[in-house]
């Protein structure tokens, strides 16, 4: 017998963000596309680009990816495009995609609708299972960011190894080496 536990909340559209570090827009639309759909029974496609393009703008960070707290801050004081103001175009460059850094070019009228759209708050969680399951299934989901090390990016052998005995037990990297942002708003739990 099996004591199952689960917390669901509506499937969302995926998106792919494809070869540009925009994990964290992506997540932050995310958040606010489940907010929106909370709020009014609607389902609206924000844009990760406006998300992340907007805090390329700020983070004075010259590689890709940007830092999770700007762009919650920034979703706060601006909020967010749609897709109809600005299109979530992946096919694009890095810096064609964060309109070159430079927020002037970052359509007008997307911050006019932005207005609209802005986060009303948001706080940190823990790290604890109970923690993250407690803030997904009392606000709407959360964002993680998961540090990722050296051992996901070296071959072993000649080639990208996806072998359960190479990967698990999951360890905490000896050098950490990037990130991903995701947005969890959903869990499973099967107790045997």
């Amino acid at each position: 017998h099996q004591n199952k536990q689960v917390c669901v909340i509506k499937n969302l559209p995926i998106w792919n963000q494809k070869s540009i570090g925009s994990c964290v827009g992506q997540a932050g639309a995310k958040y606010r596309q489940k907010q929106e759909e909370i709020e009014t029974k609607k389902v609206i496609n924000f844009s990760p680009r406006f998300l992340y393009a907007l805090s390329k703008c700020f983070d004075n960070y010259p590689a890709e990816g940007t830092y999770p707290r700007l762009m919650m801050k920034l979703a706060q004081k601006y909020g967010c495009a749609t897709e109809e103001t600005v299109i979530n175009d992946s096919g694009l460059s890095h810096e064609e995609y964060v309109f070159n850094r430079d927020i002037t070019k970052i359509p007008e009228k997307a911050f006019k609708e932005a207005e609209k759209y802005k986060i009303k708050s948001f706080a940190a969680v823990g790290l604890t299972a109970d923690e993250l399951k407690q803030a997904i299934c009392q606000a709407s989901g959360c964002i993680l960011l998961v540090r990722l090390g050296k051992e996901w990016w070296t071959d072993i052998g000649g080639a990208h190894s996806w072998r359960a005995e190479d990967l698990l037990p999951v360890r905490p990297p000896a050098q950490i080496i990037s990130g991903h942002e995701v947005y969890l708003y959903g869990y499973q739990q099967v107790n045997s």
